[in-house]
């Protein structure tokens, strides 16, 4: 079978938004035991090593940094302004759940990808401090939590996220987006150090 060795969580689709959310935050919480421990690895590190550019075309450890941050701000942008209108959006189903392993599958390819216009190099910072770079993300990742926190149980369930890509997905797929994505970039990172 085709998703031999991939987490098909098919009971997704028939838990209540009380176990949804609930598990919404413990995937955030595991993003973020992630996130300090590669803040961990990094904290012996130099400014310099930090901001250093391998060449003129790639980005810096810190611009890796700035990139996986900018691209959670403004997903959770995304989510927020959508939510804003009350929305009529469409039940997570098998489709949504294929469109989130499409991205992760992607993003846990040898092949390189080039970033959405939205989150590339003109909109990341020059240069900058770890620890201004990790209060930064450690403020949006609060701020994700208070959202998840606060949002009305019947959009749970639903594609309330859309990725660059066009792809739609729910606040799972989400976050199964952000887990992908900062796993990439963090061998990405250590391949800079």
């Amino acid at each position: 079978m085709f998703l031999i060795g991939f987490n098909l969580d098919v009971n997704i689709f028939l838990k209540k938004p009380i176990m949804l959310r609930n598990k919404l935050i413990q995937k955030v919480q595991n993003l973020d035991i992630e996130m300090d421990q590669l803040f961990n690895e990094l904290k012996g590190n130099s400014f310099e090593t930090l901001n250093k550019k391998k060449d003129a075309n790639t980005w810096s450890p810190i611009q890796i940094l700035d990139h996986i941050i900018l691209s959670e701000r403004l997903s959770l942008g995304y989510c927020k302004k959508k939510l804003s209108f009350d929305p009529k959006l469409k039940t997570a189903n098998f489709r949504t759940w294929i469109n989130g392993r499409l991205i992760s599958w992607s993003l846990q390819s040898p092949f390189k990808f080039k970033a959405p216009d939205v989150v590339t190099s003109d909109k990341l910072v020059a240069e900058s401090e770890l620890g201004l770079i990790k209060e930064k993300w450690k403020a949006l990742r609060a701020e994700l939590l208070a959202f998840i926190h606060n949002v009305p149980e019947k959009y749970i369930d639903k594609e309330v996220y859309k990725h660059p890509f066009g792809l739609r997905m729910s606040l799972n797929g989400m976050l199964d987006f952000y887990k992908s994505h900062f796993r990439r970039h963090r061998k990405q990172l250590r391949q800079r150090i």
